[in-house]
């Protein structure tokens, strides 16, 4: 017997071996669980790693599920609220988006440094185009307009008043020619120029506009020949937008500008 427990002990592996059969009823052994007894713990990160997935015979593995970047539209329009009425009418509407157009125009001559000058000639664009308009952007003011605009965008299909119940890409100054008497049109007409052309091919009207800011003159001869007030004054603000180089030139254009608006907005201001 004790040649026996020698023979055991001077054999590492046996003795292990055999030691561990002996007593695994007893006392267990590391990396031998007892029944009964408490497995041993398993990390999170051990689970991770070993995890597979599993799809039972016959069954189809799910789809993976991608995602595209969403396509960038306009904002929805919010309709500003007059007293006891909960949609303006259009020549409200149109009086409400020239007053405030009006009165960035004026800020930019204000305007402490170039940036805060385009940021309020922009809020101008925005005001006139609505948010359907062509050069609709970023700026940190004009949030009282309701985005409708004066003049139709022209991110649209079709003409302008192909739905005739649809005021969002529109805008007041069409909507309040078709409903207007003769001399609502004929404020119209001082404010946008040709009603008929803005209605029929905004696309045209715009492009019309950006070429007058394009061509080569420092006089800007072609923007002051545009047919209608409010048309020159959104000329005169994507002008301080994309072409003023200095404060004093945003400046000048501004008060080339303010003088448009302020007609445009003299005009509706003569409607009921």
């Amino acid at each position: 017997m004790r040649l026996f427990f020698r023979g055991i002990f001077t054999t590492p592996n046996a003795s292990l071996w055999l030691l561990c059969s002996l007593l695994a009823g007893l006392t267990g052994c590391a990396g031998t669980p007892q029944l009964g007894g408490t497995p041993t713990a398993v990390t999170a990160a051990t689970r991770s790693a070993s995890a597979t997935s599993i799809t039972p015979p016959g069954s189809t593995p799910p789809a993976t599920i991608t995602t595209s970047a969403a396509a960038i539209v306009p904002p929805t329009p919010t309709v500003i609220a007059t007293a006891g009425n909960a949609t303006p009418g259009p020549v409200q509407g149109l009086q409400h988006e020239l007053a405030l157009a009006d009165q960035e125009m004026n800020a930019v001559g204000a305007s402490a440094t170039l940036l805060e000058a385009q940021q309020h000639a922009q809020a101008v664009v925005n005001i006139l185009g609505g948010a359907w308009g062509r050069w609709y952007g970023d700026s940190q003011f004009s949030d009282a307009s309701d985005r409708r605009g004066v003049f139709p965008g022209d991110r649209i299909p079709g003409p302008a008043n192909d739905t005739s119940t649809d005021l969002t890409p529109i805008g007041w100054g069409i909507r309040a020619y078709d409903l207007g008497d003769a001399n609502t049109q004929q404020a119209v007409q001082t404010i946008m120029g040709d009603v008929k052309a803005w209605r029929v091919g905004p696309r045209a009207a715009y492009d019309n506009i950006q070429g007058a800011i394009d061509a080569a003159d420092p006089s800007h001869k072609a923007v002051a020949k545009l047919a209608g007030r409010g048309t020159r004054a959104l000329a005169w603000a994507r002008l301080i937008v994309v072409s003023a180089t200095s404060l004093d030139q945003a400046r000048q254009y501004a008060a080339t500008g303010s003088v448009e608006t302020g007609a445009a907005l003299a005009a509706a201001e003569t409607l009921p």
